[in-house]
């Protein structure tokens, strides 16, 4: 696991008065909570399906630098972090009665010198040469994910036949080159393709920009509550979107490509994993927060669903998904 590693921050209260002279609220904290997140709530995704994980990336030297230490600590292999001036990155969430009323973030500019640079490929040199079933780079677009690191990794992959697994925020694809499977979101990629007219032509210009221009094999196009769009060199198919109600987004792409990436390693048709990392996303989206699913959770919601095509491949590989046969970096 390969990417940017964070911290989401939620405090939540109620109101109890206004400031004497002025209009600004004083609110009395009832809960205040620390998630893993970002490629972190990837990693913590991956444990509850039952992986073991390497994880590679940089952490601040600061009081949250050692929370989500001790927290990464706890689901996964650490020996790839990498510690730095910086503060560490942190999402904080104000809501007053369960509603969310602001955010602000502790975010410095990161600067991955050329030191950190080679500390950080010489890990990955060493471990990629491990037993791995997959890798995962989280780009949250925050500064760790260079150009030569991503390159690298894939490349490296690639001669290996270990497949990547991109969940990126940045629109820089030449960096992705190779890899096996991205997930853009469908607004970003409208967005920078400002001349699309329909989504026909955006699904075209998906594949020729992404899976022919760049060579990668399959491109999932998150839709938010419209699903998924799955595209490769033949198919362009619609998963519909498990749950309707959505309670809360946060998270529910680290929880989509963490159950790609394990799912796979399970004797079913490509299409039917899409399923069925649906289904965990939409199970994470009616939850409060950052939040994960377990592989126990996603078993009782697909036989409560009648999804009797996957239940019994997810009992039958349950014990050993659980004794480590997906590896992870």
């Amino acid at each position: 696991m390969f990417g940017d590693l964070m911290l989401d921050h939620y405090i939540n209260g109620s109101l109890i008065k206004y400031c004497d002279n002025s209009d600004i609220p004083i609110l009395k904290v009832k809960e205040s909570k620390m998630f893993l997140g970002g490629a972190a709530n990837v990693v913590n995704n991956l444990n509850a399906f039952g992986c073991n994980i390497i994880v590679n990336g940089i952490i601040g030297n600061d009081l949250n630098g050692k929370v989500l230490r001790d927290k990464l600590s706890k689901v996964s292999n650490i020996s790839g972090l990498f510690h730095v001036s910086n503060n560490t990155i942190t999402k904080n969430t104000i809501s007053m009665d369960d509603k969310k009323i602001i955010r602000y973030d502790f975010e410095d500019e990161i600067n991955i010198d050329c030191r950190l640079q080679l500390k950080l490929m010489r890990f990955l040199d060493y471990i990629i040469d491990k037993s791995l079933n997959a890798i995962i780079i989280s780009d949250y677009s925050k500064g760790i994910c260079k150009d030569e690191i991503c390159k690298f990794i894939i490349e490296k992959a690639l001669y290996l036949k270990i497949p990547v697994f991109v969940d990126s925020k940045d629109d820089n694809w030449e960096k992705y080159k190779g890899a096996y499977l991205v997930t853009p979101n469908i607004k970003d990629f409208r967005r920078i393709q400002s001349s699309i007219k329909d989504e026909e032509q955006l699904f075209n210009i998906a594949k020729e920009v992404l899976i022919e221009g760049f060579n990668i094999s399959k491109v999932i196009l998150t839709c938010s509550e419209d699903g998924l769009v799955y595209l490769d060199h033949n198919c362009i198919q619609n998963i519909p979107a498990y749950s309707k109600q959505v309670i809360d987004s946060t998270g529910c792409g680290d929880t989509l490509i963490a159950a790609i990436a394990n799912y796979m390693n399970f004797e079913v048709p490509f299409l039917d994993v899409l399923k069925i990392a649906s289904v965990a996303a939409g199970i994470v989206a009616v939850k409060k927060n950052t939040a994960i699913v377990t592989h126990e959770e996603l078993i009782g919601e697909v036989e409560k669903n009648n999804y009797s095509w996957f239940s019994s491949k997810l009992r039958l590989n349950n014990k050993d998904s659980l004794n480590g046969i997906s590896n992870l970096c």
